[in-house]
């Protein structure tokens, strides 16, 4: 019996297609809570080499599910390989990957041990798949106190993309399928690819402020896993035109007081030292990031706090380089609103 190729969870409906011409998989997500994609999202980022080599070159980096914070998001476990057939690990251990052979497979299958070939069935599938699979994570909030605590540690920045000029290659965005309670899918039932697609999409509800919409990624040629072939990480790094970028979010403690020179402070801006000996390695990232804007004319904002209504807002700022360590902010961020 052929695969099925839909399958639906908590309301929201996963589908594939196989574009026989191309000889691609087209992917689709019918999420009646978000039909409709948001013409900006955002990427967190803390402050540190990675993250502005990714800005300043302007990729994405394609997460595997094993870097994620949260520990069943894409998990393995989300596909049930509990109906696999003697035939299915003879053809997985033994003819393709000639783990076992044969009589060793019958052997197992038919014992007390049956139990190391779903382990292993399911740990290398999960393997396999996520060396050329990739998650690249999005949102639509950029205001949101616990992501800009959590993924950005208050100091580091977020920059807003046109959600339109980000590439076709990549599969997405979709919005999160968050569940109260998650859902398996079963291997031998469902097209392997509609698995992926499932798996790469739900998490529980706990993560529903996140508001996150999410890219699959697909790299033929990838190899990579966090822990036995990270060499190969160039992969796991998408491109995307620059013009994507609308602009740049700094965090609310991005600046140090100690960068700021008071006596030369005006009602109109703040001049930034960048220059101090201490946290050297920081200052010149933040040099980086700052000079980066300026040159590039980027649109820039800053968070700032609704002090008693205990929410983040932000306002926008502009930056001018008076030298190589000092930069110029009009409208500076402390002057926190009422």
């Amino acid at each position: 019996m052929a695969p099925i190729k839909k399958f639906n969870s908590n309301g929201v409906s996963y589908s594939t297609e196989l574009d026989f011409e191309n000889q691609t998989v087209n992917f689709s997500i019918e999420n009646p809570k978000k039909p409709n994609k948001p013409e900006s999202l955002y990427k967190y980022y803390t402050l540190n080499g990675f993250t502005l080599d990714a800005l300043i070159n302007h990729y994405l980096f394609s997460s595997h599910p094993m870097s994620l914070n949260d520990k069943y998001d894409c998990a393995g476990e989300l596909i049930d390989y509990s109906n696999l057939t003697l035939d299915n690990f003879i053809d997985r251990f033994s003819k393709e990957l000639k783990l076992f052979s044969e009589d060793k497979v019958r052997q197992l299958f038919n014992s007390d041990k049956k139990w190391v070939l779903d382990r292993t069935f399911a740990d290398l599938n999960q393997m396999i798949l996520y060396m050329k699979f990739g998650l690249i994570s999005l949102t639509e909030d950029p205001k949101d106190t616990l992501m800009w605590a959590y993924y950005a540690q208050n100091s580091g920045f977020a920059i807003k993309l046109q959600t339109s000029l980000l590439p076709q290659e990549f599969f997405g965005p979709f919005p999160i399928n968050y569940c109260e309670t998650l859902k398996r899918i079963d291997f031998t039932k469902y097209d392997s690819s509609l698995c992926v697609l499932y798996q790469s999409n739900v998490k529980q509800k706990i993560w529903e402020p996140e508001k996150e919409w999410r890219f699959l990624t697909y790299n033929k040629n990838g190899k990579y896993h966090p822990y036995y072939s990270n060499a190969d990480i160039r992969t796991r790094k998408f491109h995307y035109n620059f013009g994507a970028i609308e602009g740049i979010i700094l965090g609310y403690d991005f600046f140090n007081p100690k960068e700021i020179e008071y006596s030369k402070r005006t009602s109109e801006y703040d001049i930034i030292n960048l220059t101090n000996k201490k946290s050297k390695g920081k200052k010149k990232l933040k040099r980086k990031l700052l000079s980066f804007i300026v040159k590039n004319s980027i649109p820039c904002t800053q968070i700032i706090r609704h002090r008693f209504s205990f929410t983040l807002d932000f306002k926008e700022i502009k930056i001018e380089q008076e030298s190589a360590n000092k930069f110029k902010v009009f409208n500076p961020f402390k002057q926190d609103e009422e």
